[in-house]
């Protein structure tokens, strides 16, 4: 039986795999998801926690902008995409 990873080396595993497959840096993804781009590398290094709404926040940018036919990491919970959203009709 394959071991269960936590939070942290799931989080760690997605944006290892994630930062690979698109080949940016962890800076990267910190900013666009954010907007500071030191936040996720002491989460990455292990040397800091998250809580749960900025694990949530990080899983869910992965998971929306996960390359198509790229795997996504065995062990790992995969948020269900969010749906596009429709630009707004201007009035006239």
């Amino acid at each position: 039986m394959a071991k269960r990873l936590s939070l942290k080396e799931q989080v760690a595993a997605a944006l290892k795999a994630f930062m690979k497959v698109k080949g940016v840096k962890v800076s990267t993804i910190s900013m666009a998801v954010f907007r500071n781009g030191s936040r996720l590398t002491p989460v990455l290094t292990g040397e800091a926690d998250m809580i749960a709404s900025n694990w949530e926040a990080t899983m869910q940018y992965l998971s929306d902008n996960w390359p198509e036919g790229a795997k996504w990491p065995d062990g790992v919970i995969r948020l269900e995409p969010a749906p596009v959203r429709k630009p707004r009709a201007r009035a006239k």
